[in-house]
């Protein structure tokens, strides 16, 4: 499990999560709308897309934002 408060909590995010196995968006629209389905855009996460699940269930909503935003920023 992923803790976003702790140091080292982003070597453990890329060691966990498989992204040389992700297939990348093939348009600019498929990406926006991915993003757009986890909340990210408008500031009210609901899920974080990776292909190995991360339950945020209990996380403070700073962590969430922190994970989601290096989720997403990986994701371009």
């Amino acid at each position: 499990m992923i803790n976003p408060s702790a140091h080292g909590w982003i070597d453990k995010f890329f060691s966990e999560q498989k992204f040389s196995e992700a297939i990348p968006f093939e348009t600019a629209d498929s990406f926006y709308y991915k993003v757009r389905e986890t909340g990210f855009i408008y500031g009210h996460i609901i899920a974080i897309d990776s292909q190995i699940p991360i339950p945020i269930k209990g996380w403070f909503k700073t962590e969430i934002s922190k994970v989601a935003l290096l989720n997403t920023l990986y994701h371009v």
